[in-house]
Formats: C-alpha cells, sequence, structure tokens
C-alpha cells in the first residue's frame, strides 16, 4: 500500500513537472508573437515622432514670432525654424512640411550632389550628377534601402545616409 501511494505521488510529481515544460512550437509562436509586438511598438513610436513634428510645425506657423533683427523664426517649441530643421533632419522618421524639394528627401546635413555620387558608386543612380533630388534619385534611394535592408522609403535620413556614405568617393 504504502508502495503504490509513493508510486502514485512520484508519477503525479513527473505529470505535472512535464506539464509545464513548453513544446518548441509554443516557445516559437510566443517568439514570433512577441517580434511582432515590437515591430509594432516600432511603429507607434515612429508614428508619435511624426506626430510630435507635425504638431510642432502647425504650433510655429500659428504662433511664429518675427524678429527683424536676427531674421529668425521662434516657435512655441524655443527652436529657430533652422535649428528646428537641423534637429530634425537628423532623423528618418518624421514627415516634411519643407518648401525646398530636396529636403523632403535629404533629412541630414549632406549634399544631394554627394547623396547621388553615393548612389552612383554603389551602383544605384546612372543619372547626372546634378544636385536635384528627381525621379532616377528617389527611385535610386528606395532601391539602396530595399538592397540594404533599410525601410524602403526613398528618405535619406541618418539610417540611409549611415550606409550610403561608405560609398562616396
Amino acid at each position: 500500500m504504502k508502495l503504490k501511494m509513493f508510486m502514485a505521488i512520484i508519477a503525479l510529481v513527473f505529470l505535472s513537472g512535464c506539464s509545464t515544460i513548453q513544446h518548441p512550437s509554443q516557445l516559437t509562436r510566443l517568439q514570433i508573437k512577441v517580434s511582432k509586438m515590437e515591430g509594432e511598438l516600432e511603429q507607434r513610436d515612429r508614428d508619435i515622432e511624426n506626430l510630435k513634428y507635425e504638431i510642432d510645425t502647425l504650433a510655429s506657423q500659428l504662433n511664429a514670432k518675427t524678429y527683424s533683427d536676427t531674421g529668425s523664426t521662434y516657435s512655441s517649441s524655443g527652436y529657430t525654424s533652422e535649428e528646428y530643421s537641423a534637429e530634425t533632419r537628423s532623423s528618418d522618421t518624421y514627415t516634411s512640411a519643407s518648401a525646398e524639394p530636396d529636403d523632403e528627401v535629404i533629412r541630414v546635413s549632406v549634399s544631394a550632389a554627394d547623396v547621388q555620387k553615393a548612389l552612383k558608386s554603389a551602383g544605384f543612380y546612372n543619372g547626372p550628377i546634378d544636385g536635384k533630388i528627381g525621379s532616377k534619385s528617389k527611385t535610386a534611394i528606395s532601391d539602396f534601402q530595399r538592397e540594404h535592408d533599410l525601410v524602403s522609403d526613398g528618405i535619406v535620413g541618418k539610417r540611409t545616409w549611415a550606409e550610403l556614405k561608405n560609398y562616396l568617393k
């Protein structure tokens, strides 16, 4: 009787221990879910940054004060328009409201000609190095990004330029 009771307890402990071990397929599914949620979180962070930029742009348009002695426009954030532009160019994620067409595509401190040279050297651009970002340049930027596992948005920001500048000769 004691032996049967002892065997039953051992069997119960063994079986309950086995039920807490997850199968590899369950673990893989959980890892996939976590990865998907991390991606969604990153996208939401980018969306938040875009919204912050848009809010500040609208606020600066509403509350702008022009000082004739400096020629700078101050926004509600305390940045001059020039400082804000330089600050936000370091990001790959904001939506530009700039009047300059190249500013919509190039958001780091680099010339359009240097971007074209690097793209040509990397084998993605075969147009003239004219310092103007046109449709050929935009297509080349997107192709370069896709080939280098970057977000293929056609915008030269921090991450894209970090890869692209390696081809600048």
